[in-house]
């Protein structure tokens, strides 16, 4: 994110459309009581300050300017912590999506209407609790809007700054499901059961709870929200649906095995890898993190890579010859 993006336009801007975003991104949760309460997100009831930078206190965005792991005159880093992890592929597709977009209209000073809410944190809470999207949550300036409407407004602002600057097929596609999704949450959410994940999980909770005369508030059902989501292909309850073609997809397996040893081409990640793999073969110790490479004894070299958009870096200054005519064999390889 843009140094130029201010904590006041953190607060005004993009916190409304984190804390109403749940409604499509929130994973869902079971509140073990007699009436049978379910949350549209796991993380949103542990939320207790908007904007905090105290890595101990739960914030729906946490600041991490002291560790931004780029050029801290150029970016900062946004910590979003209050968003639930995914099962769902299409969830996460619109929750990263959409969020990118809105990040661009702040970066560019776009968002121009007063979304800012009178108290964050409760209406969070208050968003979580309510399955129908529907319930009203007050701004600052006294109006009273749902979630869904609070996200209609957004997506009227994306429309117009898309209509003057340039678009890409993804981005038109992200438009294209956000719309959607919101018309069907105010129609009826659980229209979603192949889409969301608080809603995919719903239905299979009450299925099982109709079918087996579970109570809401036994170990089965606490049991069942959680086998949802184990990542285990063999045992999650997600990825039984998903191998049943019960749930909807974005991408396909051979994307992903792709995803896992490609990095994107247009990040550093990119370098990144290859030098690893180099130093792997050479059995050079070196130390990796988000913003710089080191090698160890016997070379002690050290160099940055403070922009996360450079994918290749000139290291010819910093690293040992023998190494460094590695990596340009490397670079012929690729390029044949």
């Amino acid at each position: 994110m843009s140094s130029r993006v201010s904590d006041e336009q953190l607060s005004a801007q993009l916190v409304p459309f984190l804390v109403t975003r749940q409604i499509f991104a929130g994973s869902g949760q079971v509140k073990p009581t007699d009436q049978g309460m379910y949350a549209l997100s796991q993380r949103a009831e542990h939320v207790r300050e908007e904007i905090t930078a105290d890595t101990k206190v739960q914030g729906i965005i946490n600041l991490r300017d002291d560790e931004v792991h780029a050029d801290a005159k150029i970016y900062r880093r946004l910590h979003i912590t209050s968003g639930d992890s995914n099962m769902s592929e299409f969830a996460t597709y619109l929750k990263i999506g959409t969020t990118e977009i809105i990040v661009r209209l702040m970066e560019d000073d776009f968002l121009g209407q007063d979304l800012a809410l009178r108290d964050s944190v409760a209406a969070i809470h208050q968003i979580a609790a309510d399955t129908t999207c529907i319930r009203k949550i007050e701004l600052a300036n006294g109006k009273q809007l749902s979630a869904i409407e609070i996200q209609r407004e957004y997506l009227a602002s994306a429309k117009r700054y898309l209509d003057q600057t340039e678009s890409d097929s993804t981005t038109d596609e992200i438009m294209r499901k956000w719309e959607d999704v919101l018309n069907r949450l105010e129609e009826d959410p659980m229209q979603l059961d192949r889409e969301i994940d608080w809603v995919i999980k719903k239905k299979l909770i009450d299925t099982e709870v109709q079918n087996r005369g579970l109570a809401w508030d036994s170990k089965e059902v606490v049991g069942l929200d959680l086998q949802y989501h184990n990542i285990q292909p063999e045992v999650g309850l997600y990825h039984k649906l998903l191998k049943d073609g019960r749930v909807e997809r974005i991408v396909t397996d051979e994307q992903i095995n792709h995803a896992m040893h490609q990095p994107p081409e247009n990040t550093r990640a990119t370098f990144r890898g290859k030098y690893v793999k180099l130093a792997n073969e050479r059995k050079v110790l070196c130390g990796v993190n988000w913003n710089y490479i080191q090698l160890y004894e016997p070379y002690q070299k050290l160099f940055l890579l403070d922009n996360p958009f450079q994918s290749e870096f000139e290291a010819e200054d910093t690293v040992p010859e023998d190494f460094q005519q590695t990596l340009e064999a490397y670079r012929a390889r690729q390029k044949t």
